[in-house]
């Protein structure tokens, strides 16, 4: 369980236009993930600390893996907008 970010091509950014989208403004949130999410963060930047793995830092433009069983605390210091998939696991 981990959480993985990469520059994205035009293609997966292509890909995460028309998706949903997720917003949020200053806060912590706690998360566990019952199944992968991918995304694109479109606008300021956050960190994320993961169990196991310490702080991973996000800004705009960066396409994240978080896979499952992932356990992370959001660390938002400004207002955050990301574009994701989520791939559930029954």
């Amino acid at each position: 369980m981990a959480v993985i970010v990469v520059k994205p091509t035009q293609a997966q950014i292509d890909d995460f236009k028309n998706g949903p989208t997720w917003e949020v403004s200053p806060t912590v949130l706690h998360s566990q993930y019952r199944g992968d999410e991918y995304f694109l963060a479109l606008r300021g930047s956050v960190d994320l600390d993961v169990e196991g793995q310490g702080l991973v830092h996000i800004q705009e433009g960066d396409l994240v893996l978080i896979q499952q069983g992932t356990k992370l605390d959001w660390l938002v210091h400004e207002r955050f907008r990301k574009a994701y998939k989520y791939v559930a696991v029954i």
